[in-house]
Parts: C-alpha cells; structure tokens; sequence
C-alpha cells in the first residue's frame, strides 16, 4: 500500500511506491515508482480522461474480436 510523504508543510507532493518483480520468483527484486501529487485539478482531470479513454477502447477491442470472428466463421461456412 502506497504511503504518503509529507514535507514540513504538512502538503503531500510526492507518493511512493514499492512492488515486487515477480509473484513466483520472491528474490526477483522490487520496483519502486513514485507519483508527483501536486498536479493542478485540470491536470489531473485530463490524465483521468485519457484513462478512460484508454479503458474503453481496451474494452471496444475486447468486445470486437471475439464478434468479428464468429462473423468471419459464419462467412466461412456459408
């Protein structure tokens, strides 16, 4: 779980994180990211609509595939 780190202000900019390289392998090592939290409100609203974005068009594509080939089976069989 991701903490937060604050500076003498009490104003959090910046949230840390670490991750395990491998469920399977324990000793793969472990990856650390951290994220800038001082980002303007628009700022973010864009980054939360371009995630949506790519979350629908992940989804359309799930979607399509699976339709697309039981269309092409039927065209195959006629």
């Amino acid at each position: 779980m991701p903490s937060t780190l604050s500076p003498r202000d009490g104003v959090a900019r910046d949230r840390p994180a670490l991750c395990p390289l491998g469920a399977e392998n324990p000793g793969a090592g472990t990856s650390y990211s951290s994220e800038d939290t001082s980002l303007s409100p628009s700022t973010a609203q864009q980054s939360k609509l371009a995630a949506l974005g790519r979350l629908s068009a992940s989804i359309a594509h799930e979607i399509r595939n699976p339709v697309g080939a039981m269309s092409h089976a039927g065209a195959i069989a006629r």
